[in-house]
C-alpha cells in the first residue's frame, strides 16, 4: 500500500509541476548546412538540412529557404551574422536570425507563435580555414548544430 500512495504522491507532484505540453517543447537543429557564396564576406547563402522538434506543436523536418533566403554578413572568420526566412517541413516562413563569434553561433527562430533561442556550434571544413583572408574565397559549407527551448 505504501509504494502504491508513494507512486501516486509523485505522479501527482509531476503533473502539477510540468509545464503545459504546447508550451515548452525543445528543437535539436541537426545537419543544417549553410553554404557561403564567399567566406568570410557577404552576401545570399543556401541553406538545407534538418530540424527535429520535441514537445506538442514543434515544428519537424526538412529546412528549406524561405520568402526571400537567408542573407549573410561575415566580416571575417572569427564573426558574422545572418537573417532571412526559412521553412520547416510543411511549416510555413521562419524568421531566422544568427550571431557568431569564433565557433559558437546563437539562432533565433520566430514563428507559428513560437520562438526559438538556440546556442549551437558552428563549423567550417578544415581547408577553408586556411582561406580566412580578406575577400574569402567560395563557395563554403559550414554545418551548424544547436538546441534549444521554444516557447
Amino acid at each position: 500500500m505504501k509504494k502504491i500512495l508513494t507512486v501516486a504522491v509523485v505522479i501527482a507532484v509531476a503533473v502539477a509541476l510540468a509545464p503545459p505540453a504546447h508550451s515548452v517543447g525543445v528543437i535539436f537543429t541537426t545537419n543544417l548546412k549553410v553554404t557561403y557564396s564567399r567566406f568570410p564576406g557577404s552576401g545570399g547563402a543556401s541553406i538545407s538540412g534538418t530540424v527535429t522538434g520535441v514537445g506538442t506543436g514543434q515544428p519537424s523536418g526538412a529546412i528549406a529557404p524561405g520568402t526571400g533566403g537567408v542573407i549573410f554578413s561575415d566580416p571575417t572568420c572569427a564573426e558574422g551574422t545572418a537573417s532571412g526566412n526559412i521553412t520547416i517541413g510543411s511549416s510555413s516562413d521562419f524568421a531566422l536570425t544568427w550571431i557568431r563569434v569564433g565557433a559558437t553561433v546563437v539562432l533565433t527562430l520566430k514563428g507559428g507563435g513560437q520562438t526559438v533561442a538556440a546556442v549551437g556550434m558552428f563549423t567550417i571544413p578544415a581547408g577553408a580555414a586556411s582561406t580566412c583572408l580578406p575577400g574569402g574565397a567560395g563557395p563554403v559549407t559550414a554545418s551548424i548544430i544547436a538546441v534549444g527551448p521554444a516557447v
